[in-house]
């Protein structure tokens, strides 16, 4: 073991480049600032010790009362050591490996299982080992999760071998919920529990809310981007592209689905009070993607 491991295991840091000084210190509070004196008292209890064993106390043989007084002398000293509180004052040149965010989409438009023709399919099983049951198409979430466990892909390992992650999941306009990334063990046994806590309980797609959340909570951290993987398929909130420049840092879209899907979404417009028997005139917007 390096030098420079035993101090980070000792220390319980880790990543450092290099141990810049290190001087020895005392940190108890009537100690600091008074070496000099501490070390008065020291030779004063060694003479002390000495005397009292060499002058005082009459033994036959002159060498064990000088083995006394050193060892007394010594222990007196080492108990007033401990009292001090001696410590190691270690200053060391860190540089930790940048923070990369994985935002997961977990609303219901991941559970859209889309029908991709039998080339693409095979695209995605050369590329990341994905495998559809039989016809059937996959899901959205499980396109995602495929991606994270494919030993093809390789995606955690490959990422943590050089920064640190944090994975979050958006479900709504109100924030995103951080999952558990296990930093312990095989990073290849990392994938399966991460991909296991993504769902789709969410209703609304708020991608600019959730990169809003990111960005309050990046402020002092060492970030160094934002992976998102989403249908983007934005529904609600404000437009992500200004907390994503908010967050001044590479923001990386992994598409899940179609480039543009099927979509057709009705707006009424009423007034929000009426009487009884009142008329009035309702305007009704149709918004349609995909359709003729």
């Amino acid at each position: 073991m390096s030098w420079h491991e035993l101090v980070e295991r000792v220390a319980g840091v880790s990543s450092t480049e290099a141990i810049e000084q290190w001087k020895p210190a005392l940190a108890a509070p009537w100690a600091q600032g008074h070496t000099g004196a501490i070390a008065l008292v020291c030779i004063a209890i060694v003479g002390a010790t000495t005397i009292f064993y060499l002058r005082l106390q009459q033994s036959p043989r002159r060498v064990v009362g000088l083995l006394l007084a050193v060892s007394r002398g010594a222990l007196g000293c080492l108990l007033l050591l401990m009292l001090a509180e001696p410590t190691l004052v270690l200053r060391l040149v860190r540089h930790p490996q940048p923070l990369v965010y994985l935002l997961f989409d977990g609303t219901e438009s991941m559970k859209t299982r889309d029908p991709l023709p039998s080339d693409e399919r095979q695209r995605w099983a050369a590329a990341a080992d994905v495998v559809s049951r039989g016809d059937e198409s996959l899901s959205r979430i499980d396109l995602t999760k495929q991606l994270l466990t494919s030993s093809k892909v390789d995606f955690l390992r490959r990422l943590q071998a050089k920064y640190r992650l944090k994975a979050f999941l958006f479900e709504g306009p109100q924030s995103v919920r951080a999952l558990g990334i296990d930093e312990s063990g095989d990073p290849a046994d990392r994938a399966p529990p991460l991909a296991a806590q993504l769902s789709t309980d969410g209703a609304t797609t708020a991608l600019g809310a959730a990169l809003n959340d990111l960005a309050s909570r990046h402020a002092n951290s060492h970030l160094g981007a934002v992976i998102v993987f989403s249908d983007f398929d934005q529904n609600a909130g404000p437009s992500p592209l200004v907390p994503a420049q908010s967050l001044r840092v590479p923001l990386y879209a992994i598409g899940i689905g179609p480039r543009a899907s099927v979509d057709l979404a009705v707006e009424l417009d009423a007034p929000p009070v009426m009487k009884k028997s009142e008329s009035a005139s309702i305007q009704v917007l149709l918004r349609q993607q995909g359709l003729t």
